[in-house]
């Protein structure tokens, strides 16, 4: 284990204050839902929002058409969003997190023409907001190609372990990497680094796709790719390689949704409980296109229970997965084909202890913004970030409560089972979002009472 040297990087921060809604600091906490456009013109497939502290909202967006990443932080009852842009020539950020004060990323960098070289780094979110001198570090990581997820915790009083998947490369049977970055708070420096090869065997791919935290373990999701397979590893946080433990799923009456670009179709890792692990897929069983929702039991091969949120034709996409423990809610971020409707976006809500036919209540994002992420945040809510579809679209971060139950507040309107008919005179600062509550039974989808459900104020 060799001790890399972080290269750092000064800039002058452009820290911008913009009011950019007519929303006059509202308590987004507490209200049931609320929007915000930033006016910055985004690339589409880069955004990521997160929680930080008890009151903020911070989300990444790449600056359209720039080498510049903006990172956006958003203060609870405040109508102001504060944007600084570093410089980051070279660089491509797919995930970052918030531990303490720090905000910490992973993504690659171009070392030649197209030749990239994986790489973790950080910042201070002092440093973000200070109107000064702005730096972030950054450390190559040997043999990786890219990093695509990361998660970060203390392993000790001076110390934060950061645990990042990714690959090298994607052409023949090169297998997923899992990297280990110990890096000490006080100066500033990583102290250790560990990689790993996870093979499946010597003749198939395996890509990496998610990973968590759970208690004393770091998760990790892979799919043997192209096979109907994924395989879920647990880790001790210490992350000696002895104490790993792989565990394989195969399905062979079903068939994984796969393209040639091999994260077209991504699997999804969400932690419900230190016994209860949950993994979605998009797949199909010859007849019916569905995200298959399974809950593992940690540690153990056995499947607690199958959930398939059924859709109308192979392109839908799981985008995020997130589990909210007041609700025993398991939030589900789809791009997904409604007859009727075309493409749309949902956010299907499951009990991960069902076992059986189930209710899943879905809303249905009707309006034409784009959603790439979501996390769950404070006070029961959920919070989105995305664009507004325009010649130069403009990024929108969101958040909205999650629904607690299916009666709270609702607009009777009568739907098809295969045609879903959007209400109007939706208003105010839910018109985004209209929950809509459907019954699935094993081979089709069925109306629930003929209701849109449709949640109003608090």
């Amino acid at each position: 284990m060799k001790k890399k040297i972080f290269t750092r990087f000064y800039m002058l921060a452009m820290l911008i204050l913009f009011a950019t809604s007519p929303l006059q600091a509202q308590n987004w906490l507490l209200g049931p839902s609320m929007m915000m456009y930033t006016n910055l013109t985004t690339d589409v497939y880069t955004q990521k929002v997160k929680p930080y502290d008890d009151r903020y909202l911070i989300a990444i967006s790449k600056y359209q058409d720039s080498v510049k990443y903006c990172f956006s932080l958003w203060e609870n009852n405040n109508n102001l969003v504060y944007n600084s842009f570093i410089d980051t020539t070279g660089i491509t950020i797919n995930d970052f997190t918030v531990l303490g004060d720090s905000i910490y990323f992973c993504g690659n960098i171009e070392t030649s023409p197209n030749v990239s070289q994986g790489i973790l780094g950080r910042f201070d979110v002092n440093d973000f907001l200070d109107d000064g001198n702005f730096n972030y570090d950054f450390v190559y990581i040997p043999d990786t190609t890219n990093l695509t997820r990361l998660v970060a915790y203390y392993s000790g009083v001076d110390t934060v372990s950061i645990m990042a998947i990714g690959h090298h490369t994607l052409n023949g049977t090169t297998p997923g990497k899992i990297v280990h970055l110990g890096f000490n708070v006080n100066t500033g420096n990583p102290i250790l680094s560990d990689l790993i090869y996870p093979a499946i065997s010597n003749t198939q791919k395996e890509i990496m796709h998610d990973i968590c935290i759970s208690d004393d373990l770091v998760v990790t999701l892979s799919h043997g790719y192209p096979k109907n397979q994924y395989i879920v590893r647990y880790f001790n946080q210490s992350f000696l390689p002895s104490n790993m433990r792989k565990y394989i799923y195969t399905f062979p009456n079903i068939q994984f949704n796969v393209s040639s670009d091999v994260y077209e179709f991504p699997l999804h890792l969400a932690d419900i409980s230190e016994l209860k692990k949950a993994v979605c897929v998009s797949a199909t069983d010859g007849n019916r296109n569905f995200t298959m929702v399974n809950i593992l039991k940690r540690a153990s091969h056995y499947v607690l229970s199958t959930q398939l949120v059924s859709h109308y034709d192979k392109s839908n996409k799981p985008l995020e997965m997130e589990y909210s423990a007041k609700y025993n809610d398991l939030l589900l971020l789809n791009d997904s084909y409604h007859s009727g409707m075309g493409m749309i976006q949902t956010m299907t809500h499951l009990n991960p202890d069902s076992v059986s036919d189930y209710i899943s209540a879905t809303e249905f994002f009707v309006k034409p913004n784009v959603l790439n992420h979501f996390s769950i945040i404070q006070k029961n809510k959920y919070a989105v970030a995305g664009v507004v579809p325009k010649t130069s679209p403009i990024q929108m971060i969101a958040t909205k409560r999650i629904p607690p139950e299916n009666t709270d507040c609702v607009d009777l309107t009568s739907f098809l089972v295969d045609f879903i008919t959007v209400p109007d005179g939706v208003v105010g600062s839910t018109d985004a979002f209209i929950l809509c509550t459907l019954g699935w039974n094993s081979s089709t989808a069925t109306n629930s009472g003929d209701v849109i459900h449709i949640y109003c104020s608090e």
